[in-house]
């Protein structure tokens, strides 16, 4: 009887050691998210090296191999100019939540320096952590395009004569792809010929 109490009183004791070995796993470690690519339209965007030309109007992309929370997601992920402003976009997921999309709001300004964020504020859907990384880029140079010319509300065309111009009143208007700036535009223009 003696040693029957011994063995049980064992038994418990390597019952009693074990048990913490079976305890959950901690409640506030749930891994890491991995990050699979970030692409600008289809441009792949490189973690701390900057990405030329950049389209004004991409649509930024980000997968990763887990569910994110999408309410970190608006922390998380942002657009910043180069004085760390955050730049208005609109967010998206896919349907699995594997990929965040953000579209600005505004296109972004002609070959300027930029930052697509991923922060360590970005969480998975199963509380999963993401150490954070920047992506900068730099967009692409604007390039005027002139659209339209009419003098006197007759269209202009390379190579054809205008007939029947009045010119004791002309006007001259022409469309650009893009605003012009009105303190530097005036120098480029001028008009010449006649008596």
């Amino acid at each position: 009887m003696q040693q029957i109490r011994r063995i049980l009183i064992g038994l418990s004791g390597l019952f009693l050691a074990w048990l913490p070995a079976c305890k959950p796993d901690d409640p506030g470690n749930h891994g890491t998210l991995q990050l699979v690519w970030a692409k600008a339209g289809d441009i792949q965007l490189a973690a701390g090296s900057i990405a030329p030309d950049i389209p004004v109007n991409a649509i930024f992309r980000i997968e990763f191999t887990a569910a994110l929370d999408t309410a970190s997601a608006h922390a998380g992920v942002q657009i910043l100019d180069a004085m760390g402003n955050k730049v208005d976009a609109a967010y998206g997921f896919s349907d699995d939540l594997l990929q965040i999309h953000l579209s600005p709001v505004q296109r972004l300004a002609y070959a300027a320096d930029y930052r697509l964020s991923v922060g360590s504020d970005l969480k998975g859907k199963a509380g999963e952590t993401f150490p954070g990384v920047p992506f900068p880029f730099t967009t692409l140079p604007g390039k005027l395009v002139l659209q339209s010319v009419t003098l006197n509300g007759k269209p202009w065309q390379a190579g054809k004569t205008l007939k029947d111009i009045d010119f004791k009143e002309i006007t001259l208007a022409a469309s650009f792809s893009d605003p012009l700036d009105p303190g530097t535009y005036s120098s480029f223009f001028s008009i010449s010929g006649g008596k």
